[in-house]
């Protein structure tokens, strides 16, 4: 084991999320250093799981946004920051050639995380004095594990382990009632990884398959009228120590007693229901009995190892949580916590968003007291609406303009909204002018 002045290291390969290797690092002595902290060998290996498990760089990362990518960069002090914010320790970083080989977090003997940089000076001295890391790296999806003392190097492309709409559901050992090509998907919660597939399997039956990370804690989805939780039904989905457990919920207030197991007003067919957990992901899957669900659409993720148990099944206070709203015509997904897909600060966005829209309904209120052409106020209404309308505009084209600049889509989007602007308003003026000459 590999011991820093006052502890030990951990280094995990950054080859794939979740990692799929973790280990306590081991010099020419084969880890014997660690003899007096962990003891025999089966406590070593026993005590690199726990700790693999209880400090999960695989969600810390992909919460933050830092997701296994060959071609994206991302900053290096984001990724340390993230780790930072989360462990309240600063990590190591490994890098070749621009991508990130290994984050190494250290511990005290008594395992509590501690700074892997030590000495003074700021943060970026440190990385840039300790760490083989640019300043943007990139989180590489295929792994190259190297054999030590200058033996052949053995390349393997690594199972990332994640869901995404890219592909067809496939659940090992489990018997589907419906075509699994036919569910229509989505990533509805980026922050958590949450991919939910959904299609009408009957004209009064719909099929739904809700998958996330596997943690040690429920996940679940709402189906609300007003998109609150409170009121509405919702499918709660964990791992047992017999197996998964699937139970609908009825949430009649904020406080635990007020959320009920084995209630609401979801109608769950019999023909499948499953809770399970494959390739590091859990799926949620059941069925209801309607024409068409509720479009406003609750997920939650619950807090780590706090699940039901019989006999009540109480369910403890979310983790998490986030209010979406689906059309299962059209298939459209609209958020309403957008700094949760964009991991940016939308307050400004959503100002002008509600200023636009408040202005959109003065608009249309003011044709409930227009005056007549041959009364004296008309020509101020007229200056009202005509100025009013202007504002709107100008604000609403501001207001695309800023969240494509939040969304990071780049000058292309910018370039294709302007050009589309530019010919509605070059429209609009030989109107007017076709307008004012007829007068």
């Amino acid at each position: 084991m590999m011991t820093e002045l006052r502890g030990i290291t951990m280094a995990v390969g950054l080859a794939s999320l979740p990692f799929a290797l973790c280990c306590l690092i081991m010099n020419k002595k084969h880890g014997t250093c660690s003899s007096p902290v962990v003891g025999d060998e089966y406590n070593y290996f026993l005590t690199t799981l726990n700790v693999y498990f209880k400090y999960n760089v695989t969600q810390i990362l992909n919460e933050a946004g830092y997701v296994p990518s060959n071609t994206e960069k991302y900053p290096l002090g984001g990724i340390v920051s993230a780790i930072q914010n989360a462990f309240w320790a600063t990590p190591r970083l490994v890098c070749k050639k621009g991508a990130v080989e290994e984050l190494h977090l250290c511990f005290y003997k008594d395992f509590q995380p501690r700074d892997c940089l030590v000495g003074s000076g700021s943060l970026s001295d440190k990385l840039a004095s300790s760490s083989s890391c640019p300043s943007f790296v990139s989180i590489p999806a295929y792994a190259s594990l190297g054999l030590g003392g200058g033996e052949a190097e053995i390349s393997t492309t690594v199972n990332s382990q994640t869901d995404s709409c890219s592909s067809t559901l496939n659940l090992q050992n489990v018997n589907l009632p419906f075509d699994a090509a036919s569910l229509n998907c989505f990533a509805v919660w980026d922050a958590h990884n949450y991919i939910l597939r959904y299609s009408q399997t009957l004209s009064n039956l719909w099929t739904f398959v809700l998958s996330a990370p596997a943690a040690n804690s429920y996940i679940a989805i709402g189906f609300s009228s007003n998109g609150q939780m409170v009121g509405s039904s919702a499918i709660v989905g964990w791992m047992s120590p017999t197996g998964g457990e699937i139970k609908q919920y009825y949430l009649g207030g904020t406080s635990p007693n007020l959320v009920e197991p084995n209630k609401g007003s979801l109608q769950i067919g019999s023909n499948f229901s499953l809770f399970t957990s494959q390739s590091n992901r859990t799926y949620l899957g059941f069925q209801l009995e309607t024409n068409q669900p509720l479009s406003r659409l609750i997920y939650a993720v619950g807090p780590d190892g706090l699940l039901p148990v019989a006999p009540n099944y109480r369910l403890t206070e979310h983790s998490d949580k986030v209010s979406t709203s689906i059309n299962y015509i059209t298939g459209v997904l609209c958020g309403f916590a957008l700094n949760n897909k964009l991991n940016a600060d939308v307050s400004t966005h959503k100002s002008l968003g509600i200023f636009v829209l408040v202005l959109g309904c003065l608009q249309v209120m003011a044709l409930l007291v227009r005056p007549e052409k041959e009364s004296k106020v008309r020509r101020y209404w007229n200056w009202y609406h005509q100025g009013v309308g202007r504002i709107l505009i100008i604000f609403a084209v501001a207001n695309v303009f800023y969240g494509i600049h939040l969304g990071e889509k780049g000058k292309g989007w910018s370039a294709g909204y302007g050009v589309v602007i530019s010919i509605l308003f070059v429209t609009a003026f030989i109107l007017e002018l076709r307008l004012w000459l007829r007068k």
